[in-house]
């Protein structure tokens, strides 16, 4: 049997935490293939209404990225580039400014 890396280890410890995270806030996690060849990515499936968004991670620095947040807390809005929590008591969305309303210094 080979010997796993350090960073197989490290990768598999995040995923392990992920996975532990995801499921006490019934967040799906699936492993998929990636673009290239033997490549792989993990997708998160959040609540967005009554649909799913999808979220992919390719590798570690993805995954710790997202452990260093609440994002159990967090959910989709349908429709949006947004996201909130009743927790945080936030809503967190992507704007986009028409160039009409733009001041020209």
């Amino acid at each position: 049997m080979a010997k796993k890396t350090k960073a197989q280890n490290t990768y598999e410890i995040l995923r392990q935490e992920l996975e532990e995270r995801c499921k006490k806030a019934n967040i799906e996690v699936q492993e998929e293939e990636g673009m290239d060849d033997d490549e792989t990515c993990l997708r998160l499936a959040f609540q967005a209404g009554k649909d799913k968004r999808f979220v992919y991670l390719w590798d570690d620095d993805d995954i710790k990225e997202l452990l260093g947040v609440s994002f159990e807390n967090y959910k989709f809005i349908s429709g949006y580039r947004a996201i909130y929590s009743y927790t945080d008591r936030k809503v967190e969305a992507y704007v986009i400014v028409d160039p009409i309303f733009r001041t020209i210094v």
